[in-house]
């Protein structure tokens, strides 16, 4: 199924009018919200009305604004790892341009154009269909239309949970978002010169695909998560 619907402020007005509906936001977010958080945080249904609602009362006061460049896009997404299909929300291209047949992907700067024979550049806006979603600025999106691409029937307010879940993936308000999205920026720039200095580890790839690199900093990030697991209370 594909289909464009509304704006994200259109979509949250055409439910905030219906009976109920906003409800069967708030209950799809519950259980999402559920599913998803499991350590120090207690997950309450008067929490998620209260918190999602205050979402969409900011988003519908956001003045006016031009669509964004990439559409939001509610599509069907296969994992790479165990090949699972499930549901994500993201950004979509329509300016994207698929590689000539035959190339190979090229890990070149973004701003350059130059990628050796036979090889094209994977970080060229162009080459790249699908942007994440949660970092973009709430100013932006409000009045950008929403696609659906999926194989199976998505009901009017599942569309928008799934939307406002993701877009508060990162802070309750656009002003958390953007000081989060600040301090990930510094620490992909970290990372980065980590990386560069060959303070990384890389495992090869079995099969010849690509090799995954991660940085130190990463590492740690990833160790400490495990310990907050094995002992929730430090």
């Amino acid at each position: 199924m594909e289909t464009n619907i509304l704006t994200l402020r259109q979509l949250i007005s055409y439910i905030k009018c219906r009976e109920g509906w906003e409800e069967k936001v708030y209950q799809h977010l519950f259980k999402r919200d559920k599913e998803t958080y499991t350590m120090g945080k207690t997950i309450d249904i008067t929490k998620t009305r209260e918190g999602y609602g205050h979402v969409m009362t900011e988003l519908l006061a956001k003045k006016e604004a031009k669509p964004y460049k990439y559409p939001i896009c509610v599509r069907d997404n296969i994992d790479p790892f165990d090949k699972s299909s499930h549901v994500e929300v993201c950004l979509m291209n329509p300016n994207y341009e698929k590689p000539a047949k035959g190339l190979k992907w090229w890990g070149g700067k973004s701003g350059s154009s130059k990628a050796p024979a036979g090889r094209y550049n994977i970080n060229l806006e162009k080459h790249n269909q699908w942007f994440a979603f949660g970092y973009t600025d709430w100013s932006k999106i409000i009045d950008t239309k929403i696609f659906v691409k999926t194989k199976q029937k998505i009901e009017f307010h599942e569309v928008l949970a799934r939307i406002l879940w993701e877009l508060t993936f990162d802070g309750w308000t656009e002003i958390d978002v953007k000081k989060n999205t600040k301090k990930l920026m510094k620490t992909l720039e970290k990372a980065t010169k980590q990386v560069a200095a060959g303070k990384c580890k890389t495992i090869k790839s079995k099969t010849g695909g690509v090799d995954i690199v991660i940085p130190d900093i990463v590492s740690k990030q990833i160790n400490d998560i495990i310990k907050k697991i094995k002992d929730p209370k430090k």
